[in-house]
């Protein structure tokens, strides 16, 4: 590779602008380099500008490979004054985990970084209790962040209070900022004042107590008007919204993600009061299948829904033909169960009315088996009857095995229902296995 750089210094990529090398390089040549850092900020530079004197140059006069700062991963502040120093005035991409950091750390940080966080575009902060919060505070109130377009905010372990919160809600300039992500951090009607511009909404993990409460979503809808990007993990809304109240509309929204374990009567109520009319991606995860009722019952929800993602424990209650009949340009769907009760479910639905998916042209269906290959083989056996129904282009079995040998079951499958095989293994350390099914009738991916 240092060959090939060397051997381009005075051709073509060595009259790029810096702008555009900067790019090259952070995508490609650096980010080899960091995998196997010690330092895994700068090494790609450092690396760079070892080559020639050409790309010493580029390597240190490129601001955009010095502006994306994991203060966390770096070995000493010196390294951080030192790539602050060479970002010069680009936008800044921060990133810091104080927790378990010392109160002296943290100040030492603060200091370092406070002329640079006017122009600070990307924030995001983890810490770990409220001493940190309460020392940091005073730190962010005294910055201008006007530059800020995306903040973080993570707590360790323990559920941040509503006080906590507060601390670092940044008065000055917060006009600017189209996203925001919360996890464990209480949520509270002062941080709507960081809504003006936003665009993406993350929360994550807020005990019930502290959930957004009906007042605070009303605020959102009243500030937020182009929030496109919503999702919502283990998270309620504290009170109900009444049956007489007018929808909570947010006309730009148009993916929306939800996970949560268990029944919560006001996320159930929020989202039936839902009004999204450019809704085109939803993905919802639950024990319970009432809150994707809850959704498809406002009339104006599904209508423009394209892609859905459907997790649910009581993959025997989803009713696809009711979903179908209210999302009528619905071109893909991915079903993820337990067992291979889906193919009872696609079953149910054709016998029921024939034709019933002529619009859904992709289906990928996630089962999760126990180990058992007879489960697989009555599964892939049963289907070769049952998709020639339907006019999918774009078929995807997934089957995830929790324990048990299935080398000799796959040779099976493969030589009786020619179906193209791939095997791995998913984050879990769990066999995973693919089955892109080869029927005459269709073109797969």
């Amino acid at each position: 590779m240092s060959a090939t750089i060397a051997s381009n210094q005075s051709t073509a990529p060595g009259s790029l602008a810096f702008d555009i090398l900067s790019a090259i390089f952070k995508l490609t040549v650096g980010s080899l380099w960091l995998r196997d850092s010690c330092c895994p900020f700068v090494a790609g530079p450092l690396q760079l500008a070892h080559v020639n004197q050409h790309w010493r140059h580029v390597a240190m006069d490129s601001a955009l490979l010095w502006n994306s700062i994991d203060i966390t991963k770096m070995s000493n502040l010196d390294m951080v004054a030192y790539a602050l120093a060479r970002s010069r005035n680009a936008p800044l991409h921060l990133d810091i985990d104080f927790y378990k950091l010392g109160i002296h750390r943290i100040r030492d940080i603060m200091a370092l970084l406070s002329v640079h966080l006017p122009r600070a575009e990307t924030l995001a902060i983890r810490v770990g209790s409220s001493s940190n919060a309460d020392v940091l505070a005073p730190m962010f109130r005294r910055a201008c962040l006007g530059a800020l377009r995306s903040l973080t905010l993570a707590c360790g372990p323990r559920q941040m209070s509503p006080y906590d919160a507060a601390l670092f809600e940044v008065t000055c300039g917060m006009a600017s900022m189209e996203s925001l992500r919360i996890d464990r951090v209480s949520f509270s009607l002062e941080l709507a004042c960081l809504f003006r511009r936003l665009r993406v909404l993350v929360i994550r993990n807020v005990v019930p107590s502290c959930a957004p409460t009906v007042s605070d979503w009303e605020e959102i809808e009243r500030s937020a008007p182009n929030l496109e990007r919503v999702a919502l993990q283990n998270v309620g809304c504290r009170g109900v919204v009444g049956d007489a109240r007018r929808p909570l509309t947010f006309p730009a929204l148009t993916h929306l993600e939800l996970v949560f374990a268990g029944g919560s009567v006001g996320l159930f109520s929020l989202v039936s009061s839902l009004d999204a009319p450019s809704l085109r991606y939803l993905s919802i995860t639950a024990s319970s299948t009432n809150v994707l009722e809850c959704i498809l019952n406002q009339s104006r929800t599904g209508t423009s829904l394209r892609h859905m993602v459907l997790d649910f424990e009581e993959i025997e209650r989803i009713h696809l033909h009711a979903i179908f009949s209210r999302t009528p340009h619905l071109t893909s769907l991915d079903i993820r169960a337990w067992d291979s009760d889906i193919l009872d479910l696609l079953n149910r639905v054709e016998s029921a009315q024939p034709g019933a998916l002529p619009h859904c042209t992709a289906l990928a269906v996630l089962f999760v088996t126990d180990g058992d290959p007879d489960d697989v083989r009555e599964f892939m056996e049963s289907r070769s009857t049952l998709l020639p129904d339907f006019a999918f282009e774009h078929v995807l079995f997934r089957n995830k095995m929790v324990s048990g040998e299935f080398d000799e079951d796959l040779d099976w499958i493969h030589e009786r229902t020619s179906v193209g095989v791939g095997i791995g293994h998913d984050e879990m350390g769990w066999l995973q296995t693919d089955f892109y099914i080869g029927l005459e009738d269709y073109t797969l991916s």
